[in-house]
């Protein structure tokens, strides 16, 4: 599978981890840290140059989670009345409101270094009505640490870590 996924990320560039990480971040839930981490690894192995690929990785989460967050401040509430199985009562809707209003911009800016909660960070902050300005800052600062904590683990774990692990 590493060898796989070393020859797609060579074959098409660095740019697919972007568009990964884009979608993964507009919601749609893929492997988008495990692929970033992945790439760390590749970089140290391979010596590609890592500034354009992090450039790239925290342009396309960033994008993505605002692409996210337009789509709930414009369809979230009544998309997710219509979603019957989440069981979110107006009671419900009214507190995750109440929750983004009072915190939302720092909960976006917690919630882009979980891997399990940033593909939803947008949507629910454009749902809860985030102020844009606020969003956008955080999302902005999120984004930037959670590519460059999970390359930095990858690229550390590589080459560079097994050297580092030798006594």
């Amino acid at each position: 599978m590493l060898h796989w996924l070393q020859s797609l990320l060579l074959q098409y560039g660095f740019w697919l981890l972007g568009l990964m990480l884009f979608i993964n971040n507009f919601g749609l839930i893929l492997p988008g840290t495990t692929l970033l981490i992945a790439t760390g690894f590749f970089a140290s192995k391979s010596g590609h140059p890592w500034i354009g690929t992090l450039l790239l990785a925290a342009f396309g989460s960033f994008m993505g989670c605002n692409g996210a967050y337009w789509i709930g401040n414009r369809y979230g509430y009544p998309l997710l009345t219509r979603l019957k199985w989440l069981r979110l009562t107006p009671k419900r809707l009214h507190r995750i409101d109440g929750l983004f209003q009072k915190y939302g911009a720092k909960t976006v800016f917690l919630a882009r270094l979980f891997s399990s909660l940033h593909p939803l960070t947008g949507f629910v902050a454009g749902t809860g009505r985030t102020p844009l300005r606020p969003f956008v800052m955080y999302n902005l600062f999120g984004s930037t640490l959670y590519v460059c904590l999970y390359f930095a683990i990858g690229y550390f774990f590589g080459d560079h870590g097994i050297r580092w692990f030798k006594f």
